[in-house]
């Protein structure tokens, strides 16, 4: 296990790596990037980046059944969790400007208002009617008493890919490969992580860590500031849109894309649009290490890891 001086040197290069990543991305859309829109949430990379703080604390567990929806679409929010009242508001990551120090915190500016749903007993469904807000990363806040708090992010794509020049991909269902969580009740996490043998992960699941995707701070959370402080607008996609269109759909909506994250894990289909967006004279920006490193296959709500090599996967399928 690295010990504190191996986390804060590989922090300080990742950070150095992001802020050069980010002025480029500055040069390319041919607008000054303030200083102050560089700064990241939060800096301190110690020893809590190895413990899990999210099963310690309080939480309120819940996940929607989808990585993505379009604003009108009605979303079904799954609460396995039992509380005697529960309050539900969603909120926006990124335009807030709150300091992030642990890992099962989710910052984001309110976009509803709070509401009481009342008691939930193990299993509840909650519809949620997405807003006609601006495309980002959102999620649903579910308070209750003794101080319990959970999350269940999710994607607001644009009505039509295209709204904007340039997207950014966040990579959902890497956050669920890397989630821990015991689903079945074995006493073993439900991903490879944890067991080799485990080679399917279940979408549409609640994170460990209150709700919070594994690593989102360091991962995802500094570009989403950045981007919404520096005033540039961008569509904001999941895997979930590049296995539902082709390369030359992209070609056609976007002149840039970015990975901002650790994209890990695709499918062939994605791998071939990438691929075909970048033939037809797309430009592709990738912040962070490992994209497209490992083949999954998607059947419905599950992804099943293959091999590594989602390059060997694309080849062999044609």
């Amino acid at each position: 296990m690295p010990n504190n001086a191996h986390l804060q040197l590989a922090g300080a290069r990742r950070r150095v790596t992001q802020v050069l990543s980010l002025v480029f991305m500055a040069t390319v859309l041919g607008a000054p990037t303030p200083a102050a829109s560089l700064a990241f949430p939060d800096d301190d990379l110690e020893g809590e980046d190895l413990e899990q703080l999210g099963p310690q604390r309080p939480t309120v567990e819940a996940a929607f059944s989808l990585e993505s929806y379009a604003p009108g679409d009605v979303a079904h929010l799954v609460i396995t969790d039992r509380a005697p009242k529960v309050s539900l508001e969603i909120r926006r990551v990124g335009p807030d400007s709150v300091r992030v120090r642990h890992n099962d915190v989710m910052p984001g500016v309110t976009v509803t208002s709070r509401r009481t749903i009342g008691a939930v007993r193990g299993r509840r469904i909650v519809s949620v009617r997405m807003g006609d807000w601006p495309s980002g990363l959102y999620f649903a806040q579910l308070n209750a008493r003794g101080g319990r708090v959970g999350y269940a992010p999710f994607v607001l794509r644009p009505e039509r890919l295209g709204e904007h020049s340039v997207a950014v991909v966040l990579p959902t269902q890497t956050w669920q490969a890397y989630n821990r969580r015991d689903d079945d009740g074995d006493g073993v996490g439900d991903t490879w992580y944890e067991n080799p043998r485990h080679l399917t992960v279940r979408l549409g699941r609640p994170f460990l860590d209150r709700g919070t995707p594994s690593h989102f701070k360091y991962y995802d959370l500094p570009f989403l500031h950045w981007l919404a402080h520096s005033g540039r607008a961008a569509d904001v996609i999941s895997d979930r849109e590049l296995n539902n269109t082709s390369g030359d759909v992209l070609a056609k909506a976007y002149s840039l894309i970015v990975f901002p994250g650790h994209h890990e894990y695709v499918t062939t289909h994605e791998y071939d649009a990438i691929t075909r967006y970048r033939d037809l004279g797309g430009h592709l920006m990738f912040l962070s290490a490992n994209n497209f490193f490992w083949r999954v296959d998607k059947s419905g709500s599950t992804i099943t890891r293959i091999r590594s090599g989602a390059t060997s996967a694309g080849r062999r399928r044609r």
